[in-house]
């Protein structure tokens, strides 16, 4: 349930704005390298790729803003293809350990909500860079 508000938050494209020490936008290069590390990850191993990546992100980068930026375009992605499974057969996509309700609460609870007082406001200040990321990653369905 939390999974699923996370990623209505995340879809309503609202714009940025700035929470304590943050600052207004995203840098553009921390952006476009998230841009690139989605795709290139989600067009060669999908969903696996992607959580992968993200998982990683957090145990390897100091630049946590992009791995949180990462993590609100897997929950939301991963929403959307599970509400697309379920149109079509009727049946969704059971999320594995990464993207459980409690694995999600979990990383909130330790990167999103210290940094921006709730994961309301981070999806707020990721929001335009994820709905772009989003819209890269579904140029590999096309192929």
């Amino acid at each position: 349930m939390k999974k699923l508000l996370l990623a209505s938050v995340l879809t309503l494209a609202l714009p940025a704005v700035a929470y304590g020490t943050t600052s207004k936008t995203l840098p553009n290069t921390t952006i476009q390298q998230a841009k690139k590390e989605m795709k290139d990850a989600f067009c060669q191993d999908g969903r696996q790729g992607v959580i992968k990546l993200v998982s990683n992100c957090y145990l390897e980068s100091n630049n946590k803003d992009k791995c949180m930026l990462e993590d609100s375009v897997l929950i939301v992605f991963d929403k959307q293809m599970d509400d697309m499974f379920k149109a079509q057969s009727g049946q969704g996509v059971n999320p594995d350990g990464f993207l459980s309700d409690t694995a999600v609460e979990t990383r909130a609870r330790i990167y999103f909500n210290p940094r921006f007082g709730s994961v309301k406001n981070a999806m707020k200040y990721f929001s335009k860079a994820g709905n772009d990321i989003i819209n890269t990653m579904r140029e590999c369905e096309k192929n």
